[in-house]
């Protein structure tokens, strides 16, 4: 049993007699086609409704963060080169064999970690 029981059956109350009679029957017209008891709103269910509406929010953030941290990621041909250890002339042949890249206005530009992963899949693939 919950100790502040009392309380929250009261805030129950309070929040179905702060209704108009139009919204009590709805309310119990939408209980008989559930076959239920009609739902007083908790502030148990508010308080959910409101995490849930901060996780989504978070969730969105999160994901515009991960985004503007790829982009910030991304590699010219010159800095892939750099990081491959090879000529920027060869970075031109990976891109013509398929090497994953975006185009940014004219310019080719690559996330790192795409394009080790499509080389170890292209050396699977010749092994087998």
């Amino acid at each position: 049993m919950i100790e502040d029981e009392p309380a929250v059956i009261e805030a129950d109350r309070e929040t179905w007699r702060a209704l108009t009679p139009a919204q009590r029957e709805q309310l119990s017209r939408e209980a008989d086609r559930r076959h239920l008891q009609p739902a007083l709103p908790s502030p148990a269910l508010a308080m959910l409704a409101a995490l849930q509406r901060q996780l989504a929010a978070l969730t969105i953030e999160r994901r515009a963060s991960a985004r503007v941290e790829q982009v910030a990621s991304l590699l010219t041909q010159d800095q892939l080169a750099k990081a491959l250890n090879c000529s920027v002339r060869t970075v031109f042949t990976l891109r013509e064999q398929g090497c994953p890249h975006v185009m940014l206005l004219e310019s080719p530009r690559f996330i790192l970690a795409d394009v080790i992963q499509w080389m170890e899949n292209r050396t699977q693939e010749r092994a087998a």
